[in-house]
């Protein structure tokens, strides 16, 4: 599966990921000044899975209006307090659990117990 990391995510982040994955960030395709229509676009069509951040600030439904389902990929939303390595890599095994089941079309949120409350 091919894997593209949001550039909101830490670079760093990706020796942490699954080695059964292709992962990519977005420094790696010069990618990090697309704006987010352009940039989905672009991982369409080379990627399968799209992993971002929402550090809590949208409501549940602002998040829902991303239009996600217009897209086909799969995504995994981080709902954590920081973007910082340190933030992000508590979760890593769930991210890679995550990874190991997801299918196209379908968003999973992992992060702070408390951000994911009414997900």
């Amino acid at each position: 599966m091919k894997v593209f990391l949001d550039n909101c995510l830490p670079r760093t982040l990706k020796p942490h990921l699954s080695i059964n994955h292709h992962i990519e960030h977005a420094r790696d395709r010069d990618w990090g000044g697309l704006s987010n229509g352009e940039l989905l676009r672009q991982v369409e069509s080379e990627f399968d899975v799209f992993i971002t951040v929402d550090r809590a600030q949208r409501s549940q439904q602002e998040e829902q209006k991303k239009g996600y389902e217009k897209y086909q990929l799969a995504f995994i939303v981080l709902r954590v307090f920081s973007n910082r390595l340190e933030g992000v890599l508590p979760f890593a095994n769930d991210i890679n659990a995550t990874l190991d089941i997801i299918q196209s079309g379908e968003v999973h949120y992992i992060g702070e117990p408390r951000l994911l409350k009414g997900l």
